[in-house]
């Protein structure tokens, strides 16, 4: 028997329904601390809220915006605070613990879609639609720079590994490098035919991939500023992408109903996950380097093989799952979707 194939006989799934809770409006967003123990929904009732992982006991609310909010972040490795943008043109930065407003961010003119700490905590940028990212002193809640290049809406937004340098991804068909000390553009990434869906760094900030409703999605030299492939594997809209945590292995995920896995060393396909029915929303790997969740308008959350073995369906939203995330050693997943309910999953062993 190849060793390949004695490879994918051992890879398995087993996670349960361990917690779930029930909004009062839709949900937007979801995030899990990195050992897993507390996780926070964003919602369109203005408000973000805190759980506890093992019961979805509701441990705070945070309030203070007064429109939907779209998008929301911990500050890991440290998840003592949290970052929340909205519909109203803010994001705000709250304690933890205690639930208390520590900033409020408010210099954007339309909505914001995207906020991220920096690996330091140090900094958070926020992405909006009117056209503009902003990088911020956390403490302070200062402006540090206002990164104007892009002419349409930004939507997403990634740090490297170590905060140096931020990656904005926009629908004007472009991602812009910038360096954080100075905010300066280092290089601006183009080469797609439509609006981008993400743009973000491999492990080791030497690469860079982009995805985009062209359907393609195209790997990059962080050096060079060069393209080095463009894939063009999928019939419809790219929507997500996940690099590996060993950086060996690339994913993207389609409004075609499929996920493709990719050997970042040869750029040929490992497997192609295609058993949803609907768009795939999101994409995650899990910290093994094997496995593969994704999340879609089907309904259902999946966990795969990198080699394309559907290897567990998890089954209980009612709607679209448009939130995704897990905790840093993979064991415990989180699903959020536009019925109001949010889903914990654990592995059991």
């Amino acid at each position: 028997m190849q060793l390949t194939q004695k490879v994918k006989q051992t890879i398995k799934a087993n996670y349960e329904l361990q917690a779930c809770n029930l909004n009062s409006r839709p949900n937007t967003d979801c995030i899990i601390t990195a050992k897993g123990d507390k996780f926070a929904v964003g919602s369109y009732g203005n408000s973000a809220k805190i759980y506890q992982t093992n019961n979805c006991k509701l441990l705070r609310t945070l309030k203070g915006h007064n429109n939907v909010v779209y998008s929301i972040a911990f500050n890991s490795p440290f998840d003592n605070k949290i970052v929340t943008g909205s519909f109203d043109r803010k994001s705000m930065i709250w304690d933890v613990e205690t639930g208390k407003c520590q900033q409020v961010l408010n210099k954007h003119t339309q909505e914001i879609v995207c906020n991220k700490f920096d690996p330091t905590s140090k900094y958070v940028a926020t992405a909006s639609m009117d056209h503009t990212a902003k990088l911020w002193n956390v403490e302070t809640g200062q402006l540090v720079h206002d990164l104007v290049d892009h002419t349409q809406e930004v939507i997403y937004l990634d740090f490297n590994s170590d905060g140096k340098l931020l990656l904005s991804t926009s629908f004007d068909q472009t991602a812009n490098l910038y360096d954080t000390i100075n905010g300066k553009l280092i290089a601006n990434f183009k080469n797609h035919r439509g609006e981008l869906s993400k743009a973000l760094f491999n492990n080791t900030g030497t690469l860079i991939a982009t995805v985009s409703t062209d359907k393609t999605c195209c790997i990059w030299d962080i050096r060079a500023e060069k393209c080095l492939i463009q894939l063009k594997n999928h019939s419809d809209e790219i929507l997500d992408c996940d690099f590996s945590a060993d950086g060996k292995k690339f994913v993207t995920a389609s409004a075609d109903h499929t996920a493709i896995v990719y050997d970042v060393n040869t750029f040929e396909i490992l497997g192609t996950l295609n058993q949803h029915k609907e768009e795939v929303l999101k994409v995650l790997f899990l910290p093994d380097n094997q496995r593969v969740v994704t999340s879609s308008q089907d309904k259902t959350a999946q966990i795969y093989s990198i080699y394309g073995q559907c290897l567990q369906s998890l089954q209980y939203h009612r709607g679209d799952i448009y939130g995704l995330a897990k905790s840093d050693d993979g064991k415990i997943i989180v699903t959020t979707g536009q019925e109001n309910q949010s889903a914990v999953w654990r592995e059991q062993i």
